[in-house]
């Protein structure tokens, strides 16, 4: 249970709140406090069965199937399959105006990439961005897209325009906009690993210390700090 709960947090720290449905906000700060003796499935399956326009439901549908994949035991080849499919499900797109299915479709692509080809990882790279982007356009304190946008930034290479010194200040504002637990939560969190790479210690305490403290008996973050004390960063994980 534990080892599988690790594995579904490495994921769903990519993944962000969605304002209108409080229900997603509850269900991640129980993921986060979660000690790994829990069970959060009731709380996933209850949000798929809400009573929601077509719009809403999509959005629950690709921000749980993200949760689900990682957690999955099926191979590899399945769950490429699974998720090229619910991507697919979005197109066209049900709406480029609302910022919170915005990034929900990016979060989806972003895991989906994962799994795919080298050729599908460059096509929707381009397609992740512009998704954040479109969302930004429309809020640009919206804080689902800096915190996806900023994960995904520090992950692309410096040539392709990434890198921790371009992410960064989208985490700073992504810091500035966080409001639930959880977000700052994973915020700071993610900041920490890059101060950690760096080797800036003190920067890497303050903002570890800070993600710690919103959950210190949560599994996730104790897991972190222990790859911490071997010299491993949240990166490598990806």
């Amino acid at each position: 249970m534990k080892k599988n709960l690790i594995l579904l947090f490495l994921l769903i720290c990519s993944v962000k709140s969605f304002a209108y449905i409080k229900e997603i906000d509850e269900l991640y700060n129980s993921f986060y406090m979660n000690s790994g003796n829990e069970s959060v499935e009731a709380q996933v399956q209850g949000l798929r069965d809400k009573q929601l326009d077509k719009l809403q439901k999509q959005i629950i549908t690709n921000v749980t199937v993200v949760m689900e994949v990682r957690a999955s035991t099926e191979s590899k080849r399945k769950i490429y399959k699974y998720l090229k499919d619910n991507v697919a499900n979005n197109d066209p797109l049900l709406s480029e105006k609302d910022p919170d299915y915005l990034a929900s479709l990016a979060d989806l692509m972003t895991a989906f990439v994962n799994y795919a080809t080298l050729n599908e990882l460059m096509e929707y790279s381009n397609k992740i961005i512009d998704l954040y982007d479109k969302a930004l356009a429309i809020n640009p304190n919206h804080f689902p897209s800096l915190l996806g946008k900023a994960i995904y930034v520090s992950f692309m290479p410096k040539f392709y325009g990434g890198g921790y010194d371009k992410s960064m200040p989208i985490f700073k504002k992504a810091e500035a906009n966080a409001k639930e637990n959880w977000e700052k939560h994973t915020t700071y969190l993610w900041m920490s690993q890059i101060y950690f790479v760096e080797k800036d210690e003190a920067n890497y305490k303050k903002y570890f210390d800070m993600a710690y403290n919103i959950f210190p008996d949560a599994a996730f973050v104790n897991f972190v700090k222990e790859e911490n004390a071997k010299g491993v960063s949240l990166f490598e994980h990806y």
